[in-house]
């Protein structure tokens, strides 16, 4: 029965600039999720109103 040879790849290292750009793009996108899901909780009560009890 023949092994496979396994390969570890290393992660690759960014320079400073391509960091700083993935580090903001990522920020943004993560800013973007919390405002859309803020927005959702703060509409709930207009498009789900509780009954009058």
């Amino acid at each position: 029965m023949a092994k496979k040879k396994l390969q570890i790849q290393g992660a690759q290292i960014l320079s400073d600039d391509l960091y700083l750009a993935y580090h903001e793009e990522t920020k943004n996108a993560a800013q973007h999720r919390i405002w859309t899901f803020y927005e959702a909780i703060k509409n709930l009560p207009y498009l789900f109103p509780l009954p009058n009890a």
